[in-house]
């Protein structure tokens, strides 16, 4: 279950994002969280794209720091510590650019190959909202 948010510029969608709620372990973060959990809620972004007719415009930038600008706020409702997304291979890059880390990796010379072999293959990353 999710929802489904457009960015339309005049009538045309440039871009749209979903949104569900998730969990992460904390024992997953690379990084230590002093936290007496051994979970913490999350916002999962379940898919994030922009319209190919605009492609390298920055608009990706601009929905994810949105949709991290709308997550924050839900986070002051609602307590949730950490944004996650399943970014597509060939896309982490933007989101390491845009600040997010993985998970824990437990080999990643076979998440390499995989991703090589399968351009849908996913890889679990996170943000954490008191970085925001």
């Amino acid at each position: 279950m999710n929802v489904t948010y457009l960015a339309k510029y005049h009538e045309e969608i440039i871009g749209f994002f979903s949104l569900l709620s998730d969990i992460i372990k904390l024992k997953d973060i690379e990084n230590e969280y002093d936290l007496p959990y051994s979970t913490c809620p999350a916002v999962k972004i379940g898919r994030l794209a922009v319209n190919e007719k605009y492609n390298s415009l920055g608009l990706g930038t601009v929905l994810l720091d949105n949709t991290c600008y709308q997550i924050k706020r839900i986070s002051d409702i609602l307590g949730v510590r950490f944004i996650t997304v399943d970014a597509y291979c060939n896309v982490r890059g933007f989101y390491y650019k845009n600040e997010f880390n993985h998970l824990k990796i437990h080999n990643e010379k076979k998440l390499r190959r995989s991703a090589e072999r399968n351009p849908y293959l996913t890889v679990p990353l996170y943000k954490d909202l008191k970085r925001i």
